[in-house]
């Protein structure tokens, strides 16, 4: 089963025309809410069950330092020439099973995949 994603704006556009067609179900912050506080990013990945992907470090301190708990969140550390292995690594994670993604902080880097519990 594909997984509903909000794309954060910061998220390189690159990569989510890639998951765009790849055949997910995105909605682009970028193209739809642009310029929205982070808040109301957290907010609509929420309210849509999405997972929240983004390159705005931010998130983390939102989901650990102020509690607030969306679906799953997908922090992309990288440099652009490691674009294509962030896209793979992306890739693996979507495909999961659902229940995998649950009250997850994912961090992407080329050389691995960090997976932290929210509680």
């Amino acid at each position: 089963m594909l997984h509903k994603i909000v794309a954060d704006e910061s998220v390189n556009f690159n990569i989510v025309k890639y998951i765009i067609a790849e055949k997910f179900d995105v909605i682009s912050i970028l193209k739809y809410h642009s310029g929205i506080p982070d808040l109301q990013v957290l907010q609509i990945s929420i309210d849509n069950k999405a997972i929240l992907i983004t390159e705005d470090s931010d998130f983390g301190k939102w989901v650990f330092s102020h509690n607030r708990k969306p679906f799953c969140v997908i922090f992309l550390r990288y440099n652009q020439v490691e674009i294509d292995r962030i896209k793979e690594h992306l890739i693996k994670i979507l495909t999961l099973k659902i229940e995998q993604l649950i009250n997850k902080f994912i961090v992407i880097t080329h050389e691995k995949i960090r997976i932290r519990e929210i509680v």
